[in-house]
């Protein structure tokens, strides 16, 4: 049954023995503290206040702190329970991330962001360029399709043109058939 609202984890029973209390082990994870169960659970609990929270839930709804923080090295989307990142291993308390900038100055801080922000800006140009060239693709595609759409009701029209004017011939033919033979016929 999927989660709607926070609950807390010490209400929720074992899977196994049926004892409510469970105590946190990972993000979708509890282990029962009468019989030592792993449970799986369809939500994400909260590392502060062990509530556990709809999956697609950032924050908690029983404390509203932050459910996942991102990794200050690599950017991924880690629980707020673990304390290294899943990807790279950085930690990821903000001391550690702090401690390299307490050694630089102001100068070399702007200058690292200066040489960041020129490599933003090449990959954002390059990203803008191929999306770019893939929106030319896709006109020059709808243009082409349009060309013949085009064409094919230019034919369309050229044939019921012509069908038209054979119509019309064959009745004039038929009508000066029919007068010359009613003309002939004293």
């Amino acid at each position: 049954m999927p989660i709607l609202t926070s609950q807390p984890l010490s209400h929720l029973p074992c899977t196994f023995c049926q004892g409510a209390g469970l105590e946190v082990q990972t993000a979708t994870r509890a282990v029962c503290k009468f019989c030592g169960t792993v449970n799986s659970l369809e939500g994400v609990l909260c590392a502060e206040c062990a509530s556990l929270n709809p999956e697609k839930a950032d924050v908690c709804g029983e404390c509203g702190r932050g459910l996942y923080r991102a990794c200050v090295n690599c950017g991924t989307r880690n629980w707020n329970g673990h304390d290294h990142c899943e990807k790279c291993g950085q930690p990821l308390d903000t001391l550690s991330f702090m401690a390299p900038r307490i050694g630089q100055n102001t100068a070399s801080r702007l200058d690292e962001q200066q040489r960041g922000s020129r490599s933003l800006k090449a990959q954002e140009a390059s990203a803008a360029d191929r999306r770019m060239a893939g929106m030319m693709e896709i006109e020059e595609r709808r243009q082409q399709t349009l060309r013949a759409a085009g064409e094919r009701s230019a034919a369309n029209e050229r044939l019921i043109m012509t069908v038209t004017i054979v119509a019309v011939v064959a009745f004039l033919v038929l009508v000066a058939v029919v007068f010359f033979l009613t003309a002939s016929t004293p």
